[in-house]
């Protein structure tokens, strides 16, 4: 029941209708890269790429002014840039699915560029971190980040330290580059749908979006676990509760099969482990 096309501009569809949900349309974007491509110095402003344009609206419209226009319809995208790929997600309701496909279009191809906004979501990130830096919890992770990556620079989260890296012009550069080519993604539909009214919204606004025919692969930044035994003690907060991580690193085969025996594993001994403490 999958029908898959694949575009002249090299854009792949994959198609999936199904009777789950009588008005629902769901969506994925996929494309190698992510942040692998940028370098550690431009790290921090690539990896909050897709939340700066996020807030900066679309094409003419600031995100007040595009929510105002969108007021009362169902479509949603947006754009995510993690360690790996880069992509999109969404959906709508079947009578707004030409206003899905227009979004898709304009978050390809019109980000918008905001000071004002840009400004607004550092501040709030610097009050949510600073609030988040007094979590015990947070610092046992960012120690547990340190030791598994051997303090790869990538391996840290946001500071209220570091978020002063973030800037403007070299996330939408960042964020440019890696949506001007359509060519490596891979578009996921599923919902009420038929082929017969996708067919048309998939050939307008799929097969318009720039193609560069680029090969790319994930670039291999570097983060490496740690030879031998590592251990590290985190003190932190007040309350009468630990915290215990145990990671092992080493070879693995990494296909279906292997990850479904792997997780088969750890659930077996996590209940093994709750067994014995009951």
């Amino acid at each position: 029941g999958i029908t898959e096309w694949t575009l002249s501009n090299g854009v792949k569809v994959v198609l999936k209708p199904t009777t789950f949900k009588q008005d629902e349309i769901v969506f994925r974007a996929v494309s190698p890269g992510g942040t692998s491509p940028a370098t550690d110095a431009e790290y921090i402003p690539a990896e909050t790429a897709d939340a700066v344009v996020a807030q900066g609206g679309l094409g003419d419209f600031s995100r007040i002014d595009l929510d105002k226009v969108l007021a009362g319809t169902t479509p949603s995208v947006r754009a995510d840039i993690g360690p790996t790929e880069e992509g999109l997600a969404g959906g709508a309701a079947r009578k707004d699915l030409e206003t899905m496909f227009q979004l898709i279009y304009l978050t390809f191809t019109a980000p918008r560029a905001d000071p004002v906004a840009f400004k607004v979501v550092t501040e709030q990130l610097r009050i949510a971190l600073a609030n988040r830096e007094a979590q015990p919890d947070t610092i046992f992770n960012r120690t547990l980040d340190a030791a598994l990556s051997q303090n790869h620079p990538r391996a840290e989260s946001l500071t209220p330290a570091n978020i002063g890296q973030m800037d403007l012009t070299k996330s939408m550069a960042f964020y440019k580059e890696r949506f001007s080519d359509a060519s490596d993604f891979t578009f996921v539909f599923v919902g009420s749908f038929d082929l017969a009214t996708m067919r048309p919204l998939v050939e307008k606004y799929l097969g318009g979006l720039p193609s560069q025919r680029r090969s790319e692969m994930v670039k291999d930044v570097g983060i490496r676990p740690p030879a031998g035994v590592v251990q590290r003690q985190v003190k932190s907060g007040i309350a009468p509760r630990s915290q215990v991580s145990i990671v092992f690193s080493g070879q693995f085969q990494n296909d279906e099969a292997h990850r479904v025996i792997a997780q088969a594993m750890a659930d077996t001994l996590a209940g093994n482990l709750q067994r014995t403490l009951r």
